[in-house]
Order: C-alpha cells, then sequence, then structure tokens
C-alpha cells in the first residue's frame, strides 16, 4: 500500500440519484463506502429536474387505486420501442420492469415519502399496455433542516421551491383552470406553513436528492465533496479504484469491491458534442455546469464500450438573454405553432418533447438550419405561462434584445423573421382552419393523453388547438435543448462496464447519465431517465457487494 492511499470497499464517483442510490444499498449491503463528488453541491442534473421516477406496477400505484402490473409494463415499453432497434437494450428493460415493484418499495423504505403523479399519463399512453393514469411518481417535501449540516451539500435556489413537479405544470394554465388555482393553494399553504414553522421546503429534484442524502448520511456512507475524478486505476485488467484530487492533492483510492461511475453525461462538453451531436452544441442544454463528461472519458480510456452516444434527453429550448429556457408545456397549449425556415408545420407541437426534439434535429439537418419558430398569439400570451413567464407578463429585455420578436400582423412577422411570406399564410391558413374544428388531420396535435395534460380544458373540442389569428403574433427562435445526454457506458444486466467485445470489465460499474439509456432513443414517461440510473445504481452496488459473481 502507497503512503497516502485510501481504501474502501465501494466506490462512487458522482453524488446524484445514481450515484445516491448506488452509495446507499452498498452500505445496506455491509460495504465500506465512499462517495466522491466533483462539485461542492450534490444532486447533478436530478436536483435540477422535476426529480420524478418512472415505475410500473408499484405499491404507490396501488395505493392510489391504479390497476398495474409487470406484465402490462413491458407490453407497453416494446410496443413503445418496436422491433430490430439495435440501440434498445432488451433484457435490461425487462429486469427494470421486474424490479419496479421492488424498487419503489425500497425507496420508501429508505424515506422517500412517494406519491403518484396522477393524470401525468404515459407518454404514449394509447399503446398496449400504456396507462393515462400514468406511472410517474415523486416524493413528498422534505424540509431540509432534517439534514443538519448537510443542507450545505444542496445548490441554494430552486424555483417554485414549494411546488411539486406536478403542480407546476398545472399551474401554467394561470386563471383558465380550476386545477391550476387547486394547486396554487396547495402551494401557497405549503408556503405559509412553512414560514410559519420556519421550514425550509424543498420539492421536485431538490427533495428527491435531499432525502436520498438523508438516507445515505444515517447509513454510514462517507462523502468527500469538491474531489473530482483524475484518472482509474487498472491493475491485472481490473478497475482496482482511483486517483481523485481532493483538497488539491493527487488521492489514490483503492476500492476493493468496484468502482461505480456515476459522473453524469456530456452535455456541457463542447468537444463530445461536435463529435457526437453535431450541429447541436453546449448552449441550450439545462444540465449543470460540471456534466463534462469525467466518467465516460475516463470508462473510454480503461476500454469500455460507448452507446447512444447520439442521444441526449431532448426538450425544445430557447436562448433568453439569461441563458436556455426549455418548453415542456407551453408549446402544447392552444394559440401556438412550430414551423421550419421554410415556413412549414412538420410535426405535433405538443408531442412527447424526447420525439419533438428528435423531429426537430432531423428537420433542421435536412434544411441546413440550426432551429425552427415557435409562433404565438395574443391569446397564449394572455392567458398562459410562456416558459417562467406567468401570463400576461412579457419581460421587456425578451423584446429588446431580438430573443422575442413581436409584430402587429403576419406581414410584418415574416419580415422580422425571415420566413417567406406566402408559405408561412399559406400554413397558418390550414392550421387555423383545423384549430376552429379541432381537429388537426396533419400531425394530430390533441391526440394523445399527454398533450391534453398539458392542454387547456376550457378549449374545445380540443384543448391543445386554438387558431392563431389574433395580434400582436410574437416568434422565438427553437432549438432542441436537452436536460442532459443519453449515451454514454455500455453495461450490463448488474451495471457493469462492457469492453468492445461485450465482456465485462472486471470492477468497473456506471449507472445514470454516465451509461447508455435502456430505451434506447425512446422516452415512455415523465422520470423515465432517473428511475433506470437509480435502480441500475442499486443493481450494481449489489452485484459489488456480492463479490461481483455472476
Amino acid at each position: 500500500m502507497r503512503e497516502g492511499d485510501h481504501h474502501c470497499d465501494f466506490l462512487v464517483l458522482g453524488g446524484g440519484a445514481a450515484g445516491l442510490t448506488g452509495a446507499l444499498a452498498a452500505r445496506l449491503a455491509g460495504l465500506d463506502v465512499l462517495l466522491a463528488e466533483k462539485e461542492a453541491w450534490l444532486g447533478g442534473a436530478t436536483a435540477l429536474s422535476g426529480g420524478t421516477v418512472w415505475l410500473p406496477a408499484s405499491h404507490v400505484l396501488e395505493r392510489a387505486g391504479v390497476a398495474d402490473s409487470c406484465e402490462d409494463g413491458l407490453r407497453y415499453l416494446e410496443a413503445l420501442v418496436g422491433p430490430g432497434r439495435d440501440e434498445v437494450d432488451r433484457e435490461r428493460m425487462k429486469i427494470f420492469v421486474r424490479e419496479s415493484p421492488a424498487f419503489a418499495r425500497f425507496l420508501d423504505d429508505q424515506g422517500l415519502a412517494l406519491r403518484h403523479a396522477r393524470g401525468w399519463s404515459d407518454y404514449y399512453a394509447e399503446l398496449p399496455g400504456g396507462r393515462e393514469a400514468g406511472r410517474t411518481l415523486y416524493c413528498d417535501a422534505l424540509d431540509l433542516r432534517a439534514l443538519g449540516e448537510a443542507e450545505e451539500w444542496l445548490a441554494p435556489g430552486a424555483l417554485f421551491s414549494a411546488a411539486h413537479s406536478v403542480e407546476v405544470s398545472t399551474m401554467a394554465l394561470g386563471i383558465r383552470s380550476l386545477a391550476a388555482a387547486r394547486a396554487a393553494l396547495r402551494v401557497a399553504a405549503r408556503s405559509a406553513k412553512a414560514r410559519l414553522t420556519g421550514a425550509r421546503t424543498a420539492t421536485r429534484g431538490k427533495a428527491l436528492i435531499g432525502r436520498l442524502l438523508l438516507a445515505a448520511r444515517r447509513s454510514g456512507v462517507v462523502v468527500w465533496r469538491g474531489t473530482p475524478l483524475v484518472e482509474l486505476i487498472v491493475e491485472e485488467d481490473r478497475v482496482a479504484g482511483a486517483v481523485l484530487d481532493r483538497d488539491g492533492k493527487r488521492v489514490r483510492v483503492i476500492a476493493r469491491r468496484g468502482v461505480l461511475l456515476a459522473t453524469g453525461g456530456f452535455a456541457r462538453h463542447a468537444g463530445l458534442r461536435q463529435i457526437h451531436q453535431a450541429p447541436v452544441g453546449v448552449d441550450a442544454t439545462m444540465a449543470p455546469a460540471g456534466d463534462m463528461g469525467d466518467g465516460i472519458r475516463a470508462a473510454a480510456n480503461a476500454g469500455a464500450e460507448m452507446a447512444m452516444m447520439d442521444q441526449a434527453w431532448w426538450v425544445p429550448g430557447t436562448k433568453t438573454p439569461a441563458g436556455p429556457m426549455v418548453h415542456v408545456w407551453d408549446r402544447c397549449f392552444p394559440h401556438s405553432l412550430v414551423v421550419d425556415v421554410a415556413g412549414e408545420r412538420y410535426m405535433d407541437e405538443a408531442g412527447p418533447y424526447m420525439e419533438v426534439g428528435q423531429r426537430m434535429i432531423a428537420r433542421h439537418a435536412a434544411l441546413g438550419t440550426d432551429h425552427s419558430w415557435l409562433i404565438l398569439e395574443s391569446r397564449h400570451r394572455s392567458r398562459y405561462a410562456f416558459g417562467m413567464a406567468p401570463p400576461m407578463v412579457t419581460p421587456s429585455g425578451w423584446i429588446e434584445s431580438g430573443y422575442l420578436i413581436r409584430a402587429g400582423s403576419v406581414d410584418e412577422l415574416a419580415e422580422r423573421t425571415g420566413l417567406p411570406l406566402q408559405r408561412l399564410c399559406d400554413t397558418l391558413d390550414r392550421f387555423n382552419a383545423g384549430a376552429r374544428a379541432g381537429r388537426d388531420d396533419d400531425h394530430g396535435r390533441g391526440s394523445k393523453a399527454i398533450s391534453r395534460y398539458y392542454g387547456d380544458r376550457r378549449v374545445r373540442p380540443n384543448p391543445n388547438l386554438g387558431p392563431v389569428e389574433q395580434p400582436p403574433f410574437y416568434a422565438v427562435r427553437l432549438y432542441p435543448g436537452d436536460v442532459g445526454t443519453a449515451g454514454g457506458v455500455r453495461t450490463d444486466l448488474h451495471g457493469r462496464a462492457l469492453d468492445p467485445a461485450l465482456r465485462p470489465i472486471a470492477g468497473l460499474y456506471a449507472a445514470g447519465n454516465n451509461a447508455s439509456g435502456i430505451f434506447g432513443p425512446c422516452y415512455p414517461g415523465a422520470g423515465a431517465s432517473i428511475a433506470p440510473g437509480m435502480l441500475f445504481g442499486r443493481r450494481a452496488a449489489l452485484h459489488a457487494a456480492q463479490g461481483g459473481a455472476e
């Protein structure tokens, strides 16, 4: 043993949801666990997210009166991914579904306080096995005082700090919805209670990370913050540990049972995005600044195979003067549409965000551009939230900077955006005629349960369709944004990293955005990126605890 070496059973690199879950599971299995996070704060991309998990056949669904089964969950996924897709790991997908019920109970047993996001449907609920009630779960609010000194380990500040994800999306409808009013009252009551009691309330991704951290600390997981990975230690064809940068000094950490890479994706690494995802760059991502592909590059140096490097968790986004902003629900509201730079519609704007992002990428490649145009009219701005801007509130800086173009007529809109006037007029005429009838014969907008969930039910017969005809009109460049990348280390059923011959690399595991996604380019429902990362982080830990046997 070299002087200064640190020894543990299991080394976890990355303090997001996958890493914390793996560390917790390993510690509960009796291992001596060290978790190293390169940033000062834990949470990674999950802390910035809605903090939901998509888990079929859970006891939480049963408790909420939603009938589900593993068989239906797998039937839905098989229908979604379809046949003949090599990028879909069907065996890992089956394991995920089969273990989801037990995993949900594990999380609840560790204090995650899971609740059902009723109505937040599967994104393709119309497929066999889909559920309109949804399979998405979220954590109850957490009083951060429970963390003690570790409260400082979570990044300060959060949007809608007292609102759950399911409430945020509902409140975006403003005064148009009784459900939005009820959600606003719940959030106001929660905030008032926090003020009266002195509670520091966290919801969404921060609540999920906070509850995982509370459980990990309670179990005895050791956490080193501000400790980035330098390189993996490979000895005799086995990953034996890692060299870390701790307080400016190189520290060799030897991990007897293995290393779990959970350092996130590469959404902020311009070079990797140029290689794998050009022309998409780093300026429309909502991933944290540290999402630099550290674990992915270290695994590649250790001989690991990569998969799905061209994919991200796509969400249509815009580039505001203050930075990127994603658009989950506002593009689904009536009185809006998306056109390409030729002035034509080419997709269901209210469709699932990952699919919309993929359609944008394909269309932009065909036209040699990097953006489309999201067009709104006056009723959209007066009735609904746009991004983080409430109804009837359009920041003056958006107009002055040119981020948001405002026009008094279609002619002016075409002139200021560079869209061909006649094509734009033809597109609007056809769209508006269908909207008045409540039909989108071209792309089926409003035909999906998830679209209707985000729609305005006061608009009939289609809650996602309204004409775009009353000035002023607004237009903003729309890009394929993301909340992180979806490609990374190829892994097996135990979360072990695989080499190009698909042989496990001894001692090396990967989970979360550090690993390739299990559903290929498909996204079944809200929380479908976080949940597999957590579940396979736990599987990796249990495999290591059992000595790495098959």
